[in-house]
């Protein structure tokens, strides 16, 4: 079973920065808004950028999962529930 966890936070203040942090090699990353991360080495990991449609979403997350990303973050959940 999947553990969800949700990080809130004020705009500026660190959420995504946070990704640094992650492993490339088992993080991946869905950004329906498609802004770039704010860190180098960003591009190391696999993203869905700018994307909205729900069902290509999920199918990316499951694609992820079984190829073995045990994270998987969605960068902006705000966006997509507006």
């Amino acid at each position: 079973m999947a553990e969800k966890i949700l990080i809130m936070g004020e705009s500026g203040t660190g959420k995504s920065s946070s990704l640094r942090n992650c492993d490339p090699a088992i993080t991946a990353i869905v950004n329906p808004v498609g802004k770039p991360l704010p860190f180098k080495g960003s591009k190391k990991f696999t993203s869905l950028n700018g994307e909205t449609n729900s069902l290509r979403i999920c199918s990316f997350m499951k694609e992820q999962a079984k190829a073995g990303k045990k994270i998987i973050v969605v960068d902006d959940f705000q966006y997509i529930l507006s």
